[in-house]
């Protein structure tokens, strides 16, 4: 990538592996004391926008999260900018971490403008369909409670079950099962949680073959906390009984849910998954 200026104010533009660094760039502005003003924001949004139209991969949520904080202390983040950086936020599987409750309208309209360029796919698009559902109750193609949007409070408690989710490896989340528990105890969430793999019939992608990857940790975590809720258990394991011919890799995902069960070292359901599937 040739370096880059922004176009209205002619400031530099760092770029760190050919992706514009924004960080940089702020940290850039904040040790020459340059105010965030509408023209560098402009310059800034219409640069990532030139990338999403180009097909090419953007600045992380992160980075925009900043410059959400920076436009917001200098007073030159109209709504309209904040939804297309919202866009640009939750595009690249991400979430803002400090939202209010004026806020949410816009990030709910924002998701609406990923939703409508879904079809563009990978990198310029990100985000993933279990964290759409699962945040915002509808992707492409599935409608869980699309029309019962979450006010603000609710958001924040899918936000942080989302975050109980990040696991880099199985044996990561298999030593840290108990952090499901309390999650366990909401009936709510255990029946949205049921509802919403049963709506993907346990897949993670749309995608076969050597593209599906079985070891999606959403889905997992979802699992095991609808596996604690007695009430719940035995017909989710018969509605995952059911996809035996059709999901991809069954095998591979029945491992997984026996290596669940013993880790969770509850007896009623290592009896109930060795009843279908084996010992």
């Amino acid at each position: 990538m040739e370096s880059l200026r922004l176009r209205r104010t002619n400031l530099f533009y760092p770029t760190s592996r050919d992706i514009p660094d924004l960080r940089g760039l702020l940290g850039q502005l904040n040790s020459a004391r340059v105010a965030m003003n509408a023209d560098i924001l402009e310059d800034i949004l219409e640069i990532e926008e030139q990338r999403f139209d180009a097909g090419q991969q953007g600045c992380n949520g992160e980075e925009f999260e900043a410059l959400i904080d920076t436009a917001k202390r200098a007073k030159v983040l109209p709504v309209d900018r904040q939804r297309r950086l919202y866009f640009h936020i939750l595009r690249q599987w991400s979430v803002p971490k400090k939202l209010g409750q004026a806020e949410l309208p816009l990030l709910l309209d924002a998701y609406s403008d990923v939703i409508a360029s879904a079809h563009r796919g990978y990198p310029v698009i990100r985000l993933q369909r279990m964290h759409g559902l699962l945040h915002f109750g509808y992707a492409p193609g599935f409608d869980l409670d699309r029309a019962a949007p979450p006010d603000l409070e609710e958001f924040k408690r899918r936000r942080a079950l989302w975050h109980a989710f990040n696991f880099q490896h199985l044996p990561g989340m298999l030593a840290k099962l108990a952090k499901f528990v309390p999650f366990s105890h909401e009936p709510a969430t255990v029946t949205r949680l049921h509802a919403l793999v049963g709506l993907v019939r346990f897949r993670t992608s749309d995608y076969d073959g050597k593209t599906y990857s079985v070891f999606d940790f959403a889905l997992w975590g979802m699992m095991t906390i609808v596996l604690l809720d007695t009430a719940r258990r035995e017909s989710l394991l018969d509605a995952f009984a059911l996809e035996r011919e059709h999901l991809p890799h069954f095998a591979e995902h029945v491992d997984v849910l026996k290596r669940i069960a013993a880790a969770l070292g509850e007896p009623g359901v290592s009896d109930s998954v060795a009843h279908r599937f084996g010992g």
